[in-house]
C-alpha cells in the first residue's frame, strides 16, 4: 500500500497500490469490516460488531497508511476512541472495483479456458501408498477442472466406495441411504434396469441435490454389452444455449419445473417434491446451478401464458443435448470408481444386455461444499497456488 486519501466528505477512502492500481472503499464497507481486535475474532472469524449502535451515516475523519504499507487504519466521526484496522493483503483481496470482480469472478468460473483439457482426469488408486495428499489434490483437481476424475484399481471390496468417499468429505444419505447398488434387478427406478438412462443430474426433487456423486464398478463382465457411461458439461451446454437461444435461455431461468418423486410402496414411503428453474443465475449475470433431470420432471403448473414458451424452451435445450460436444464416453472396468460433480455435470448410461454376466456399481454421494474445502486445504498444505473455484452450487464465489 502506497497511500490513501479521504474523498466525499469521509464517505470514500481511495487507497493507491504499490503497483499503481486505485481502490475505493466506502466508510461503511470499511467500518463493517474491521478487523481490530476488538472487531474481529481472530480465532474463529466471528464479527463482533453491533452495527446497530453505530451512526447510520458513517464518516471516515482521518486514513493513514501505517507499517510500511502493510495496514490501512482509519478513525470516523463519533468514534473518537475507535481506530478501524485493515491487513493491506486481505483490504486488496477484497478490492470490489469493476476491474477486479471481473477477473476474480473470470478466474473462478465454473468453466473456462483454462480448467477444461477434453481429457478424461484419471488417477491411480495406488497412489495412496506413495502419497495420500498428493492423490486425493489429484482427484479433487480433476473433479474442480473438468467435473469428474476416474480413479483405477480401486479394490472391489463392497462398501469401499464409502471408504473413498470418506476422503474427501462426510457421506450425504438421501432417500437411497448412504450407499446404493446400481445393478439390473427390474425395479421401478430406471437406474436399476438395464434400460438406456438419459442426461440427468441425480435428485433435483431436494431443496439442495446431492452435491458429489461416486460410482464404484464392483464387478463389470467382458461379456456384457453396451452399458456404456457419459459424462455431460451441463454448465457448458447452458452457456452454449445462452450463446444460440437467449430467448429460450431466459425463459428456462424465469419458469420453474416441478421434480418430483413419490413412492408409497417403499418401507418408508416418500413425498418429495421441488420446484425451480432449469437455469439460475446471479447478480453478475453469470450461470451458477442448473436443474436438469426429465426423467423426474412432472407436469408444470405455471401461469397459463408461461406454459407454452416453458415447453418450446424446454425442447430446445433436450435437442442441444443431443448433440453431446464436450461429452466423455468410457466404459468402466472393475476397480474402476468415478467421482463427479452432479451440480455441474450430467450423467448418462447406454442401454446393455448382461448376456449371462453382471453390471454392478455401488454408490454414494458427498456434501459439494466439503469437497471444495478439502481441495482448498490441501492445495495450501502442498504448496499449490489454486485459485478458490465456483462450482456450481449458487454461489457468485
Amino acid at each position: 500500500m502506497q497511500n490513501c486519501l479521504v474523498k466525499q466528505d469521509g464517505g470514500i477512502c481511495d487507497v493507491v497500490w504499490k503497483d499503481g492500481h486505485e481502490s475505493s472503499y466506502h466508510s461503511t464497507w470499511l467500518r463493517y469490516n474491521c478487523q481490530c481486535k476488538k472487531c474481529f475474532r481472530e480465532f474463529s472469524g466471528t464479527y463482533t460488531i453491533d452495527i446497530l449502535s453505530l451512526p447510520e451515516v458513517l464518516s471516515v475523519t482521518k486514513a493513514e497508511v501505517h507499517d510500511a504499507g502493510k495496514a490501512l487504519k482509519t478513525w470516523f466521526q463519533g468514534e473518537s476512541p475507535h481506530m478501524t484496522e485493515h491487513d493491506a493483503d486481505w483490504l486488496r483481496s477484497q478490492c470490489y472495483c469493476d476491474h477486479c470482480l471481473d477477473c476474480d469472478i473470470i478466474k473462478r468460473d465454473v468453466i473456462n479456458s483454462q480448467n477444461y483439457a477434453g481429457k478424461l482426469p484419471t488417477v491411480d488408486y495406488n497412489m495412496i501408498d506413495k502419497d495420500e495428499d498428493r492423490f486425493k489434490f489429484n482427484v479433487l483437481k480433476g473433479v474442480v477442472d473438468s467435473g469428474i476424475c476416474l480413479i483405477q484399481n480401486v479394490p472391489t471390496t463392497p462398501g469401499q466406495v464409502l471408504k473413498v468417499a470418506s476422503m474427501f468429505g462426510p457421506i450425504y444419505s438421501t432417500l437411497y441411504g448412504n450407499i446404493f447398488d446400481v445393478v439390473d434387478r427390474k425395479a421401478e427406478n430406471a437406474a436399476y434396469t438395464n434400460l438406456l438412462l438419459p442426461f440427468h443430474q441425480d435428485q433435483p426433487q431436494y431443496e439442495s441435490m446431492p452435491g458429489v456423486q461416486l460410482l464404484h464398478a464392483l464387478r463389470f463382465d467382458s461379456c456384457v454389452t453396451g452399458g456404456e457411461s457419459q459424462i455431460l458439461d451441463l454448465f457448458r451446454a447452458a452457456e452454449t444455449f445462452r450463446r444460440e437461444n437467449p430467448k429460450y435461455f431466459q425463459t428456462l431461468c424465469e419458469v420453474p419445473c416441478k421434480f418430483e418423486t413419490m413412492d408409497k410402496k417403499r418401507s418408508h414411503p416418500v413425498f418429495q417434491e421441488h420446484q425451480k428453474p432449469h437455469f439460475v443465475v446471479d447478480y453478475f449475470g453469470k450461470l451458477v446451478a442448473v436443474n436438469w433431470h426429465p426423467g423426474i420432471a412432472v407436469a408444470t403448473r405455471v401461469r397459463f401464458d408461461d406454459v407454452p414458451r416453458y415447453y418450446e424452451a424446454y425442447r430446445a435445450f433436450l435437442k442441444l443435448l443431443e448433440r453431446k460436444e464436450g461429452m466423455f464416453e468410457f466404459r468402466l472396468k472393475t476397480g474402476d470408481l468415478i467421482i463427479f460433480n452432479n451440480r455441474r455435470v450430467a450423467h448418462a448410461r447406454s442401454a446393455f444386455k448382461s448376456n449371462g454376466g453382471v453390471r454392478h456399481l455401488q454408490g454414494t454421494y458427498i456434501n459439494l461444499d466439503d469437497l471444495k474445502s478439502n481441495y482448498m486445504t490441501l492445495a495450501i498444505k502442498l504448496g499449490e497456488n489454486v485459485t478458490p473455484p465456483k462450482v456450481g452450487n449458487g454461489s457468485s464465489f
